[in-house]
């Protein structure tokens, strides 16, 4: 993501803040009270129409004077982006309409009594961008003295059985250390599910100094806390995050998915600022993250699942803030590029939850709701559409049958999606043609249990897909048979499935801005 490369500071100026700041953040004064007549160097802050300046977009904007907190600033204040509006905490704000503006655009508060305190809170907490690792399972050494039995589940996870032991044993260790800069902090989520109540575990943390290579910090999770956040701050020096696993105990067991390190918030959100998770309990406590954005409130949520990203984050957070609405983004940090937002039972109900409390707390009704997404986020958004009732379904490259997507792995497309065999073997157990046909029906069964009369679905696809050739025909022929008053639009490229993702997206946006043109009254003039 672009550099949040300014703040703002709205009223008093704070003593030495830009150079302590060091280049992180460009300290700029504003004295001016009245929204209108803003400028710096020139550019005003707001247009005739009182619309933000799209230059200023990705500022951060620290209101420290609350004669800009008035009702007849609203309109101004409505178009401040959300999750980048800071006041002191002891900032008053008394209008209910205000706290429940600030409340949606998840204003932070922070404590600026100390120049020094408040400039180190937001150079580590308030960086631009997102930055997240996977500490590498194929990167996994087991440890000569470990006599149990592990077995690897793909990419899943790998699973334990140790022999019962009253000491310690070392039973994995991650040979690749991940390298993380200095002064940062950084949570560690561990995906893990034990299978015997009498397991004792010790998962050690260690960073270590890039020149010195000693231990500088090391810490030690035991059973209670493993599922937990765990925050580690990198010394002045940088360092190298290590990690590695010890058992004992009578018989223990236990399974070990994916370890996550992402560049940590203080409790402001996951990954970005307004970013948050929900957790599978039944699988390995894996997690599917998830990012709000109030925009200017108005109808409809747009929701938006990410594509296939190798990192940890989320994908697609410019091209969708360009539509200057609501929206609610996804993010599948498991495997390798996700695992296309399927868990359990409760676990999709609660990806469900999330955008039903999000289209309560913006006020709009039920259905004002848009599900988009690009690849492996079309399946998303697609499959959700069956468990509540939205406007409009909005993809390009459609992908429906996760079995046909792993069988191409083998001829089609060889070697350029195994997270797909991955996949199919979490969901199913197998890679057999059995469990291609199982893994096809997730989908299906799911899809057509919905009432789509009220929905209108939008697809750009490739001729020559080679994920999932058959999603395109099979979607259009099931709704033209089945859901006769479903809206459709479509349009095809040539290609195979990565061959022209400019056009998919091109046209995938002209579509999005206008429906919202045409069917919720939206105009487009400052699109950034």
């Amino acid at each position: 993501m672009a550099r949040l490369s300014r703040i703002l500071i709205l009223g008093p100026q704070i003593d030495r803040l830009d150079s302590l700041l060091n280049g992180t953040f460009r300290v700029v004064g504003v004295t001016e009270t009245d929204f209108a007549q803003i400028k710096i160097k020139q550019e005003s802050l707001f247009d005739a129409n009182k619309r933000l300046n799209s230059a200023y977009r990705n500022d951060l904007f620290f209101i420290r004077d609350e004669k800009y907190l008035t009702l007849a600033n609203l309109n101004y204040l409505r178009e401040l982006p959300a999750n980048q509006i800071i006041f002191d905490q002891n900032t008053s704000i008394a209008d209910d309409q205000l706290k429940q503006l600030f409340d949606l655009k998840n204003a932070q508060f922070v404590d600026s009594s100390d120049t020094d305190d408040l400039a180190n809170e937001l150079r580590r907490h308030f960086f631009s961008g997102q930055l997240g690792y996977k500490f590498e399972m194929d990167s996994i050494e087991i440890s000569p003295e470990f006599a149990g039995v592990v077995e690897q589940v793909g990419h899943n996870y790998l699973q334990i059985e140790a022999d019962a032991s009253d000491d310690w044993v070392e039973v994995l260790n991650w040979r690749l250390p991940i390298p993380i800069a200095k002064l940062t902090d950084w949570d560690i989520w561990i995906e893990n599910q034990v299978l015997n109540a009498d397991t004792i575990v010790d998962f050690q943390i260690r960073l270590i100094g890039p020149e010195t290579g000693r231990t500088y910090y090391q810490k030690s999770v035991g059973l209670a806390e493993l599922s937990k956040r765990h925050t580690i701050s990198v010394a002045e020096e940088g360092g190298f995050a290590s990690i590695k696993l010890r058992l004992k105990g009578s018989n223990p067991s236990i399974k070990i998915g994916n370890v996550h390190l992402r560049q940590a918030r203080n409790g402001r959100g996951e990954m970005m600022i307004g970013g948050n998770y929900i957790s599978d309990k039944q699988n390995l406590d894996d997690q599917v993250l998830y990012y709000f954005d109030a925009a200017d409130m108005k109808p409809p949520l747009n929701v938006y699942f990410s594509g296939f990203r190798p990192g940890e984050g989320y994908e697609g957070v410019f091209m969708m803030r360009s539509l200057q609405a609501p929206t609610l983004i996804f993010s599948d940090p498991r495997l390798l590029g996700g695992a296309f937002y399927l868990g359990s039972a409760h676990f999709e109900q609660k990806i469900v939850d999330v955008i039903k409390k999000t289209v309560q707390r913006l006020g709009f009704k039920p259905n004002e709701v848009i599900l988009s997404g690009l690849s492996v986020g079309t399946f998303a958004a697609m499959y959700y559409s069956s468990k509540m009732q939205v406007d409009w379904v909005i993809v390009g490259k459609p992908l429906a049958n996760v079995g046909v997507i792993a069988s191409n792995e083998r001829i089609n497309r060889q070697d350029d999606f195994p997270t797909s065999l991955d996949l199919v073997l979490g969901m199913t157990g197998g890679v057999s043609p059995e469990n291609m046909a199982t893994a096809n029906q997730r989908f299906w069964q799911s899809f057509k249990s919905q009432d789509y009369s009220h929905t209108g679905f939008v697809f750009s696809y490739m001729y020559n897909d080679d994920y999932d050739g058959k999603a395109f025909g099979q979607l259009s022929k099931y709704l033209h048979e089945h859901e006769p008053f479903a809206r459709v639009r479509h349009k095809g490229l040539v290609g195979r499935h990565n061959d022209d993702t400019n056009g998919i997206v091109n046209w995938y946006l002209r579509q999005y801005r206008d429906i919202l043109s045409n069917e919720y009254g939206r105009e487009f003039g400052d699109v950034q």
